[in-house]
């Protein structure tokens, strides 16, 4: 996914969007292909790997995680 296409899909401007997925990159739970304008998105492999996590794709990210709280 590029930040264009999360910025349609959220309804944002792309920088809001690009600056939420560098956010996603830098928590560890995406990571980057690519360089400048061809740069896209994907999970991170840890994510899809997450005990508890459901993912449901259809071509867009939908994703729940268990909160670490409720582990303590």
């Amino acid at each position: 996914m590029t930040a264009e296409e999360l910025a349609i899909d959220i309804e944002r401007q792309p920088a809001q969007a690009k600056r939420t997925l560098e956010a996603l990159v830098e928590a560890g739970l995406a990571q980057t292909h690519g360089i400048k304008h061809g740069r896209t998105y994907t999970l991170a492999a840890g994510v899809y790997q997450a005990e508890g996590a459901m993912l449901l794709s259809r071509g867009r990210w939908i994703l729940a995680i268990p909160s670490m709280s409720s582990r303590c």
